[in-house]
């Protein structure tokens, strides 16, 4: 009984987590353009991660599948030019993986938006996702690819998610 509390609240920890990163998504397109209203909806399926909904109806739905980016240990030993590029490969290997996974399940994600996780700071996201990194997925088959970035927080702050960073990598808007 213990076992199946546990999964259970493993589960419901999981799903805030995404929706905290699909706000940072849904704040970011809410800013992007005048009239939009979205919020966001837990929907863990095998295909989808969350939902944004148009409060109006006026738009149509957002569907994401979210993806952790790995993380590499900070290693002041290393070059930045080095430690920039292990982590464009990281960026690349979550997309590459998120791709391979749903065409080996032959699943259609025209309409899925896949949303990187990373805790990258911006101005080295920024670095990273150059126009020559970002141009060779326009032709990816997800709907749009965004990185996203947590905000920081002082010890003494909360964090919240209207403070996080978007960046495009396959844009959809």
């Amino acid at each position: 009984m213990e076992l199946i509390k546990s999964k259970s609240q493993n589960s419901i920890i999981q799903q805030r987590k995404e929706l905290f990163w699909a706000k940072i998504f849904c704040n970011y397109i809410n800013n992007s353009s005048t009239g939009f209203d979205y919020e966001v909806q837990s929907l863990s399926t095998d295909t989808i991660d969350a939902k944004c909904i148009s409060r109006s109806g006026k738009y149509p739905e957002l569907e994401m599948q979210l993806t952790w980016v790995k993380e590499t240990e900070f290693n002041p030993k290393k070059s930045p030019t080095k430690y920039l590029l292990f982590r464009q490969d990281y960026i690349e290997e979550a997309i590459v993986r998120k791709t391979k996974d749903y065409t080996k399940r032959n699943e259609n994600v025209n309409n899925i938006i896949l949303l990187l996780q990373g805790y990258m700071a911006k101005p080295w996201a920024k670095d990273i996702l150059t126009d020559a990194f970002c141009s060779k997925y326009k032709t990816n088959p997800f709907n749009g690819i965004y990185y996203l970035v947590r905000p920081s927080v002082g010890l003494s702050e909360k964090e919240d998610s209207k403070n996080g960073s978007v960046i495009p990598i396959k844009a959809c808007f």
